[in-house]
């Protein structure tokens, strides 16, 4: 194989593995066209201007005044917390998962004061807020619980949430009913999540994402990326849309409409959220990208007496192969192997398989690199001892090189004769690193996102694959972070140590190409120096086993 291919090979790979480092996983699906809208100050921020006195503000809205309550309902899974302000999902804390320090129980949604609730509803040029004002709580029974509001049109809504058994759903029930004589017209909008906590500050804005799943014909997702949302919001119309959500790295929110046609648009909002000063920020304020989403219906025509009732089901929870399989909704997309799902899935499973015995993911992936090098060695010996024999025939093709350097149709008529004589392949060493490569980016697109590598120990102090393995803290900053991160080190040497054993060839081009590549790793170990711990293990324990097959194959398939 040319040594000018192989090169090429090698950086596309590189390259590859940069851009996936630097940029949000790769969506399926295309852009999604959006029509603008001015908006003014903070998108989905409540003006609490009138809302310090609710008392008073029920007096301008002309309704009763209400007590502000809360109340938390769940199961063995979730616990959420509702408010009547607004009868709206205030807090949702994931049972089974540990918070970034490890210390309390995830909050995956939550609201303060100055921030939005979530699953708040607003009538449309209607004078009264919904959002602001404390509905009146109609029934609990410790599974469900029901709000209600009558408007000044005539329009009594209750909302209704009920929680699942043993699943992360909730359930949303609207019914609207009018109260007078005669037919009333209105649009609501509702905002469906606020934004996600942030799990880990580790590459979160490369992970948070906003989507939208079609199903014209077959499920697929088009995602949208905050640094793409242009004055704050953007609205989307899709008429085979399905649900709507925002995900980060592990965890999503989602809302599924039992009935589309009750949607006009769906909207996503930029949130600028104050994280408060920072010392290590020069004493700025730090502010934090989030994503909120929602939706606008169609103006609907209320009839006199008539009782609308409009279903929502509502996923919030892990980014979990099991739990959005059993969704049945298509949401599996969620779980984004960058092309190679069926790739990505098989291995996977094979990590859990190891994972279900020895019960640590580090070992899981040591043992899967392992069982796929082991798959892959024909493959790799072919390609291997292809690249040997026309090692070992450079010499005598760089003199028929030489002899026919002004008959380049009869040097290409020679060269192929001297590669069917020694028995050469010239493609040999390139079809099998090219039959390789969707397993190498199955396997690093799940050590990346699959939720089983969040917080799973390995020794010592790698503690969780997901993050930087951080052996201690530095005096001083590299690369961006006080963290001492060994793994990438570690990686850089034994890739440098592989390429070393390579043999050298005895064409000079060739050679300047190969000491280009020595050289390159050290500045790819600066790209890499931040690489979660898993995906480090992984590529330390291929490069190891590589250089075992690169030995093996010398010694006992290559004849002197």
């Amino acid at each position: 194989m040319d040594k000018r291919v192989l090169l090429a090979i090698t950086l596309c790979m590189v390259v590859y593995l940069v851009f996936m480092m630097l940029t949000p996983q790769p969506n399926k699906g295309k852009s999604m066209p959006q029509t603008k809208k001015e908006v003014t100050g903070q998108p989905n921020k409540i003006d609490n201007s009138k809302a310090e006195n609710k008392e008073q503000l029920h007096q301008d809205y002309n309704l009763p005044t209400v007590e502000l309550k809360e109340m938390t309902l769940g199961n063995d899974l979730y616990g959420a917390t509702f408010s009547n302000r607004g009868a709206s999902l205030k807090t949702l804390i994931l049972k089974g998962y540990k918070d970034y320090k490890k210390e309390k129980e995830l909050i995956l949604l939550s609201s303060a004061e100055e921030n939005p609730a979530h699953f708040v509803l607003r009538a449309v040029g209607n004078s009264v807020d919904l959002g602001k004002v404390n509905w009146e709580i109609r029934n609990s029974d410790g599974k469900s619980i029901e709000f209600s509001c009558l408007l000044p049109n005539g329009l009594e809504i209750r909302k209704s949430f009920t929680i699942s058994t043993n699943t992360y759903n909730i359930n949303l029930t609207l019914s609207i009913k009018n109260k007078l004589s005669t037919p009333v017209k209105s649009t609501f909008e509702l905002t469906a999540f606020a934004g996600l906590q942030q799990d880990s500050p580790y590459r979160e804005e490369a992970y948070l994402q906003g989507f939208i799943g079609t199903k014209p014909s077959d499920y697929a997702v088009e995602y949208v990326n905050p640094a793409n949302i242009k004055d704050g919001v953007m609205t989307v119309k899709y008429k085979d849309t399905v649900w709507q959500g925002i995900k980060n790295r592990y965890f999503t929110g989602v809302v599924i409409p039992q009935d589309n046609s009750l949607i006009d648009s769906y909207s996503f909002n930029l949130v600028k959220e104050h994280q408060g000063i920072a010392v290590n920020n020069g004493g700025k304020d730090v502010i934090r990208n989030n994503v909120s989403c929602g939706f606008k219906t169609v103006e609907i025509e209320f009839q006199p007496g008539a009782d609308n009732v409009y279903g929502f089901n509502i996923y919030t929870g892990p980014i979990h192969y099991s739990e959005l399989e059993e969704q049945k909704s298509g949401l599996l997309l969620l779980l984004d192997y960058a092309g190679f799902d069926f790739i990505g899935f098989t291995i996977l499973g094979i990590l859990n398989f190891f994972f279900n015995i020895f019960r640590n993911y580090g070992v899981a992936i040591l043992l899967t690199t392992f069982l796929i090098r082991l798959l892959l060695f024909p493959l790799t010996k072919k390609g291997q001892v292809s690249m040997y024999k026309l090692q070992r025939i450079q010499p005598k093709l760089l003199a028929l090189k030489e002899q026919y350097k002004n008959d380049k149709q009869k040097f290409a008529q020679e060269q192929m004769r001297m590669f069917k004589e020694y028995g050469v392949n010239p493609l040999g060493g390139c079809l099998p690193m090219l039959i390789q490569l969707p397993v190498w980016f199955g396997m690093y697109s799940v050590c990346d996102i699959s939720i089983d590598f969040r917080q799973a120990h390995f020794m010592s102090w790698m503690n969780d694959l997901s993050e930087p393995d951080r052996l201690a803290q530095l005096p001083f900053s590299i690369l961006g972070t006080s963290d001492l991160n060994l793994l990438p080190i570690i990686m850089v040497i034994v890739s440098i140590v592989q390429m070393l054993m390579q043999p050298a060839s005895p064409d000079p081009q060739a050679r300047t190409q190969q000491r280009m590549m020595l050289f390159m790793w050290p500045i790819m170990g600066m790209l890499f120096y931040g690489l979660a711990a898993g995906l480090s293990l992984y590529f330390i324990t291929n490069s190891v086993l590589a250089i075992a097959e690169q030995r093996i194959i010398k010694k006992y398939f290559i004849k002197a």
